[in-house]
């Protein structure tokens, strides 16, 4: 199943990035008044985001995808709301007083994100809050396996996120979420 997933997720993240690099190609360079951009981003109900990062403890990688719900919440700013969900693989490997083990996750996150439009719109900044759903885990001590299964669970995390788009279509992402556990992701963003 580890592999399955894993090659899934690589070759999501890749899809997303050949149809990005594919849809930049595409475009000629264009120049947009403020009002222009404002508008072809506001335009994107979907965003994806694949995603590698650190977990405590781990590290993992995986994809998200992203659902705007409601534009302009305040009316003095140019702010989006979205539910975002996806699933990230998590390995983790300890060793305390020469006893190594290791163990992985699936993490199922559903958040609400928040995003604040600034910097002529290329640039998204908000808070993140929501829930993570763990799967259980098998252990592996010293290189053998036992049925001993560490818990999963639901977990509550709250952070930050921010967005740089490079075109209509392409950026870069970070984000920060502390809470039950502290994640530091970053990831290729497409809106579609």
């Amino acid at each position: 199943m580890k592999p399955t997933l894993s090659v899934f997720c690589l070759v999501l993240t890749m899809f997303f990035l050949d149809q990005a690099q594919a849809q930049s190609k595409r475009q000629t360079k264009k120049t947009y008044s403020y009002e222009q951009y404002e508008n072809s981003v506001k335009e994107h109900e979907w965003d994806f985001t694949g995603l590698i990062g650190l977990y405590n403890p781990g590290t993992g990688f995986g994809a998200r995808a992203a659902y705007r719900i409601f534009d302009d919440i305040l009316p003095s700013s140019n702010d989006t709301l979205s539910v975002e969900s996806g699933l990230t693989f998590i390995s983790v490997s300890e060793s305390v007083l020469g006893v190594n083990s290791s163990y992985s996750y699936i993490e199922i996150p559903v958040h609400a994100r928040w995003d604040f439009h600034v910097a002529n719109k290329k640039l998204l900044v908000g808070p993140v809050a929501g829930f993570n759903y763990l799967t259980s885990a098998t252990v592996t001590i010293n290189g053998q396996p036992y049925t001993i299964s560490r818990s999963g669970g639901l977990f509550v995390q709250l952070g930050a996120s921010g967005i740089y788009y490079f075109n209509e279509n392409f950026g870069a992402r970070a984000q920060l979420l502390v809470g039950s556990y502290t994640t530091l992701i970053v990831g290729v963003n497409y809106a579609l």
